[in-house]
């Protein structure tokens, strides 16, 4: 049942006076604030004493792991997910993965501190966040009229970027004096918080009205092979779309290493290791600005090669990167690696949609996503396994170093390659 076309023409204020998508909104708030501090809080427990047990795990790969076990339900159950909301009631769906999520975290204070045990309850929270994003997609339709919907999409993913610059941003500091307050239980107080939040989300879905009218259908996979495959398909037959793609992959690839690089930074400048999400909310805000200033600028500036001046700025901050000695200069740098990023985002995804007909965005957008994700752990993986090893040759800052000039490398080769390629793309 949708609402009654609003008559006020300012739509940000039709949409706050819908009850049924603050509530929405409210719960993808505290989901998506959660889900950021999540990594924040299994980063700062897995270097705990209490976590430390396993010995032969050391602290780069123990980094790396919880961030494949973050990141790898997107790959293994992103589609997955996407059919399992189609067949189901959403809001049904979004309370029953908040619950079972924010149960899962307070299960870590009270069962024996394992670090195997902390992979396993990221692993579960990362898998059940799959379903979030589909089900409150699918969710709007019924609660906001037509003319409404590209706002509201559009509030949504302002929402996403505002949650990974706050989420990230006051993680450290929140979880930090949250364990200040009760002493007695520092574990509990920090999973306590990030598990509360989901509740929290369940409470605002109490007033998100549940009309949806499902048929009954069968789990086809042969028809989810087809769709795949047509995808496929797709992306090999058009250069333009293929290009755009490939570059969006690295730049996540890029953003996952820098993840992973940050926390090592972090520990080289005297900071703790957690304080890495502040690096991440600068990046964040860059990325934020670099959108913004397209949006205003892009056709003025669609001339440019947005995409290699990207890549190439990215190649330059990792090299500063290398430089830093205080902290507030990081957070600088990172702001300057988000700006260039947004190079690469705003116009490769402007592209895809122009290229793509609309019968084949969701397949399109769905390989991008799986391709994204694996970009993301593969990266991570691979640069914890040389960090390891240039830091067990080298000593930790040069072997820091060395592994961020191979990476500036690795980048500017592959943005003169874009380069190249989007100008034999314009070429008749």
């Amino acid at each position: 049942m949708q609402t009654p076309e609003p008559k006020t023409v300012n739509a940000f204020w039709a949409l706050l006076q819908n009850s049924a998508f603050v509530a929405l909104w409210s719960a993808q708030i505290l989901s998506q604030l959660a889900d950021k501090i999540l990594l924040t809080l299994v980063v700062g427990l897995a270097a705990t004493p209490n976590f430390l047990t396993d010995r032969w795990i050391t602290g780069d790969w123990r980094d790396s792991l919880v961030m494949v076990a973050f990141t790898t339900p997107a790959i293994l159950f992103g589609t997955l997910a996407g059919i399992y909301v189609d067949q189901h009631s959403k809001r049904q769906t979004l309370v029953v993965c908040n619950f079972i999520q924010g149960s899962l975290l307070l299960a870590i204070a009270f069962l024996p501190p394992s670090f195997l045990f902390l992979l396993l309850v990221t692993f579960a929270v990362s898998t059940l966040a799959q379903a979030f994003a589909p089900a409150e997609l699918a969710i709007l339709p019924l609660i906001v009229p037509k003319s409404l919907l590209i706002s509201a999409n559009a509030l949504f993913t302002v929402t996403i970027m505002g949650a990974l610059i706050v989420g990230f941003a006051i993680g450290s500091p929140l979880l930090r004096w949250i364990a200040e307050i009760l002493p007695q239980a520092p574990i509990l107080a920090r999973v306590g918080t990030v598990g509360g939040m989901y509740f929290l989300a369940n409470a605002a879905l109490a007033a998100v009205p549940d009309h949806e009218k499902l048929k009954s259908r069968e789990l086809n996979m042969g028809g989810i092979w087809h769709n795949l495959q047509e995808g496929l398909r797709y992306v090999r037959g058009d250069r333009p779309v293929r290009g755009a793609m490939l570059q969006l992959v690295l730049l996540y690839a890029v953003l996952a290493s820098m993840i992973r690089l940050s926390t090592n930074l972090t520990e080289l400048l005297g900071q703790n290791r957690e304080d890495f999400g502040f690096f991440l909310a600068a990046t964040g805000v860059g990325l934020t600005l670099g959108a913004f200033i397209l949006s205003q600028l892009g056709d003025r500036l669609s001339h440019l090669p947005l995409s290699l001046i990207g890549f190439n700025g990215i190649a330059i901050t990792l090299i500063l990167f290398a430089l830093i000695t205080e902290l507030w200069v990081g957070l600088g740098i990172c702001m300057f690696l988000g700006l260039h990023g947004a190079l690469i985002v705003v116009p490769m995804m402007s592209l895809i949609q122009h290229h793509t007909p609309e019968t084949m965005r969701g397949k399109v957008f769905g390989l991008l996503n799986n391709a994204q994700n694996i970009a993301l752990s593969v990266s991570v993986v691979m640069v914890g396994l040389l960090l390891q090893i240039a830091t067990s040759l080298m000593g930790e800052r040069l072997g820091f170093q060395v592994v961020l000039i191979l990476c500036s490398s690795l980048v500017a080769g592959f943005g003169m390659w874009a380069w190249r390629l989007s100008r034999e793309e314009e070429a008749p």
